[in-house]
This record gives C-alpha cells, sequence and structure tokens, in this order.
C-alpha cells in the first residue's frame, strides 16, 4: 500500500469522525462507545478519535464563519430533527405507557 492509499484513508477517517461530530452537535446523539469497544484501551482511542473530530468540526465552523465565502442564513425549523427525534419519543413512552 503506497503512501496515497494511507493519506486517503487517513482523510476518510477524519471525515467520519467529523460527520460523526456533526451528528452529536445537531441531535446530541454520539456513538455508546461501549457498545462498541469493549477494552478500556479501545474504549480510549476512539474517545480520542472522537474528540478529534469534535476538534476540527469546530474548527472547521469558525473557519466559515470569519470567511467571506459564507454567510448566515436561518434556517426554518433548525431544530426540526431534535423536534422529530424527542416527538418520536414521547409517542414510545405513550405508547408504552398505554400497554401497562
Amino acid at each position: 500500500m503506497g503512501m496515497g492509499n494511507w493519506i486517503h484513508y487517513t482523510i476518510d477517517f477524519l471525515m467520519i469522525s467529523m460527520i460523526l461530530a456533526g451528528i452529536k452537535e445537531a441531535t446530541g446523539y454520539s456513538l455508546a462507545l461501549n457498545h462498541i469497544a469493549h477494552t478500556k484501551d479501545s474504549i480510549a482511542v476512539l474517545d480520542k478519535y472522537l474528540g478529534l473530530g469534535e476538534k476540527l468540526f469546530a474548527w472547521s465552523c469558525r473557519w466559515a464563519k470569519n470567511s467571506n465565502s459564507f454567510k448566515l442564513t436561518q434556517i426554518p425549523g433548525k431544530n426540526q430533527i431534535k423536534d422529530v427525534i424527542d416527538a418520536s419519543k414521547k409517542l414510545v413512552n405513550i405508547d408504552s405507557s398505554d400497554r401497562k
């Protein structure tokens, strides 16, 4: 495997970590590390990996904010994802309480 492949895979892993950071930022959901990794060392490595993604995500958001190439637009229903998730949780709770 050449150096180009290593660079490509490294960038891919960083992008995945940034996507997971964006999901956490937008919805509040993050990976349950204890379900993915079973040893303290592997959990620590995944935690550092996800932390790096959060730092890169925050840096890219700051860069976009300070750049002239981006502008702030108000998105209607910005919290729509959180609202849909919260509403579905309420429905599940109502359904489970009806069954008792």
